[in-house]
């Protein structure tokens, strides 16, 4: 059986909004990282699926998204958004103690995520990234069209067409446009992580070959500087956009991360993961050449 919870967790100036699902088996735990614009109950779909395949799900809106606290949609810096999504690990370690720790992010979620797993090292068994924002730009934010202030055209969430709809009638998606101060934050993130340390976990990238709004090719670059070739997994989806979890491809790509976890959760972890200070908080899927 299916059990959602929600509650709350002080974030780093405001409360912070947190959901979870669960079932009577749990071998993993996986934080759900949204992105922006976005709100974390829109992931309760792939949740339940995660659950089927024994996982305890959380998630938390970011500041100023869905139900939690903040001025919509403004990031004003990307440590503050990994300190929070730090803070929802350490109350999910210490209630499932031994289970391994799975971050799966989506578009800037997933730069969290890739960025959490650089500070925390061996706490985080594995990632997940999902058409991943990755690789700053020469210049500034306003060289990047990635990082556009403008909403998203409908057309380029998803190849299904319902799915535009959906994200308009959602209350809690923000559809004006971003803070400057946002996309600033943003390419300021993208530039210390690409200065972090290399992830030593195993990473599975899923991407649709028709994002545009995050391409495959810059993702594809960032990742290769990023993850070693052996520990990457790369699951690209034909004819796919931006968002990879709706029901067009949701067959598809939760049957890639499931597979995915099974197979890296059983192995060991990475000799030579740094481990964090004490205290601190189908396409087939193909290892790339």
């Amino acid at each position: 059986m299916l059990v959602s919870g929600a509650e709350t967790l002080q974030g780093v100036d405001g409360e912070r909004h947190v959901a979870s699902w669960s079932g009577p088996d749990v071998d993993r735990v996986v934080l759900v990282c949204h992105s922006l614009r976005e709100h974390v109950g829109l992931y309760e779909e792939l949740a339940e699926a995660l659950v089927r395949s024994g996982a305890h799900v959380y998630g938390l809106d970011q500041a100023g998204h869905g139900r939690s606290e903040g001025s919509p949609a403004l990031l004003s810096d990307l440590e503050n958004a990994v300190a929070e999504q730090r803070l929802l690990l350490q109350l999910a370690r210490a209630r499932h103690p031994g289970l391994p720790i799975v971050l799966l992010g989506h578009g800037t979620g997933a730069t969290l995520a890739v960025r959490l797993g650089q500070q925390l090292g061996e706490l985080v068994a594995a990632l997940v990234l999902a058409a991943p924002l990755l690789g700053a730009r020469p210049g500034n934010h306003l060289e990047d069209p990635r990082l556009s202030v403008e909403p998203y055209a409908a057309r380029d969430l998803s190849r299904d067409p319902a799915v535009g709809g959906r994200f308009a009638a959602d209350p809690l998606v923000w559809r004006g446009q971003l803070p400057l101060a946002t996309a600033a934050a943003l390419h300021r993130g993208l530039r210390l992580v690409d200065r972090g340390p290399r992830l030593r976990q195993p990473v599975l990238w899923l991407h649709g070959t028709a994002d545009r709004i995050v391409p495959v090719e810059p993702t594809r670059d960032a990742l290769r500087r990023l993850v070693p070739a052996d520990r990457l997994t790369e699951h690209l989806v034909e004819g796919a956009r931006h968002q990879l979890f709706t029901p067009v491809d949701r067959d598809d790509t939760v049957a890639a991360v499931t597979g995915f976890l099974a197979g890296a959760l059983r192995q060991p972890q990475a000799a030579g993961a740094a481990a964090p200070r004490a205290g601190s908080v189908a396409a087939a899927s193909r290892q790339p050449a």
